[in-house]
């Protein structure tokens, strides 16, 4: 009997992974949900700070916020938890672009400015993704991918240490790694830039003089920003709906419940 207890319970904890949801919480450090029509950071401290023509709008997930184009933007300032992300990070986003919009517009940003030079951390814009490093601007442009207006669209920014890859999918969550003249995926080594003088921004792109910046015109909804690079399997999870349980670690509540059922019927 006890033999019989004991093979249930290390199947599970063997195949326990394989049936469950991958541990979106693992090295999240920042989730900007806007469920409650506010910038609050459901995971960690990092609170954002609204800026010009941004309003509550019906999101992918609850409430969002719509940003109107022109000076619409959330500025995060930058934090000690953010540093982590030198080695590796994943950063994440769904949008709604309105028709016209700017394809140098910025979605989500760190950095001075968003292109021509070495002088961010990272970027998603509508056309344009990059991650930098001391030495290296690793920019590729996938135009088309996440321009659809008026539809949801979900953007997924990953660097491991060795590349970084932009990932899209459109409503029916089928992600897409689409290539592109720079490469996508993209060689850049870590160590990252983290640009510790500038916030992680939301609804604008600083652009190259410093002067000129790209708002967003359209919705942003659920910004996610872990310290890894979430595999293939997780990004695929959260296109097609998954949210992190946020401040928590995995419950495995509803689980044990669950196999000490399956235990007692085997026992009777």
């Amino acid at each position: 009997m006890k033999f019989k207890i004991v093979s249930i319970v290390a199947l599970y904890l063997v195949i326990g992974i394989g049936i469950s949801y991958a541990n979106l919480e693992d090295g999240l450090i920042s989730a900007w949900t806007f469920d409650d029509g506010n910038t609050k950071d459901w995971q960690g401290k990092n609170h954002g700070q609204i800026n010009g023509g941004v309003e509550v709008a019906n999101g992918k997930f609850e409430k969002a916020l719509s940003f109107n184009g022109k000076d619409g933007h959330i500025q995060i300032p930058h934090d000690k938890s953010m540093e982590v992300i030198a080695d590796a990070f994943t950063v994440s986003a769904w949008l709604q672009p309105r028709a016209g919009v700017n394809g140098n517009s910025g979605i989500v940003t760190k950095g001075k400015g968003s292109g021509w030079g070495i002088q961010y951390s990272f970027k998603i814009t509508v056309n344009w993704w990059g991650v930098s490093n001391k030495g290296v601007e690793g920019y590729f442009n996938t135009s088309g991918a996440l321009n659809r207006p008026e539809k949801w669209v979900f953007a997924c920014l990953t660097a491991d240490g060795t590349e970084a890859i932009g990932h899209a999918a459109g409503e029916d969550g089928k992600v897409e790694i689409r290539p592109c003249g720079e490469g996508n995926p993209k060689a850049i080594a870590a160590p990252y830039l983290t640009e510790p003088d500038f916030p992680i921004e939301i609804g604008v792109a600083r652009l190259a003089d410093g002067n000129t910046d790209a708002y967003f015109n359209g919705i942003i909804d659920e910004v996610y920003l872990w310290d890894r690079a979430l595999a293939e399997d997780e990004i695929a999870q959260l296109a097609k709906g998954t949210r992190p349980n946020f401040s928590s670690p995995v419950k495995s509540v509803g689980k044990l419940s669950t196999l000490w059922g399956i235990i007692k019927s085997q026992n009777r």
